[in-house]
């Protein structure tokens, strides 16, 4: 949906690790099914000056965040998504729509947190 010419600087997807009881129940379909689903249906890209999240196959939501305006990052992790080294991060602005982006098992994320932090800085120098 968004094919954008400038340089891309990450972009992430939830890891394995976060599906991992419906991976080993995969003997039954469904959760196999859930699992595959799941996965695909989000993705973070961050850009040097925006953070994008997108969920849905069939239906899409498109949260598209200035970095300058992020002023809050919160990482969350379980004891088990910290040993898988996954986590939830939240990110918010405090404009007037207020508005939050959450995604949920992306692999190494204070990693990502810190690529933020950084076209931040970057972005507010000039």
């Amino acid at each position: 949906m968004f094919e954008d010419t400038e340089d891309l600087l990450l972009e992430v997807e939830p890891s394995w690790w976060h599906y991992f009881w419906y991976l080993v129940f995969g003997w039954l379909l469904i959760p196999l099914v859930i699992a595959l689903w799941k996965q695909a249906s989000l993705t973070l890209r961050v850009y040097p000056d925006r953070v994008v999240l997108e969920t849905g196959l069939v239906s899409k939501r498109v949260v598209d965040l200035a970095i300058t305006d992020i002023n809050t990052v919160e990482i969350s992790q379980s004891f088990f998504q910290r040993l898988c080294r996954i986590g939830n991060i939240k990110m918010a602005t405090s404009g007037l729509e207020g508005y939050e982006l959450v995604a949920r098992g992306l692999p190494n994320p204070k990693r990502i947190n810190e690529i933020v932090a950084a076209q931040r800085r970057k972005l507010m120098k000039t």
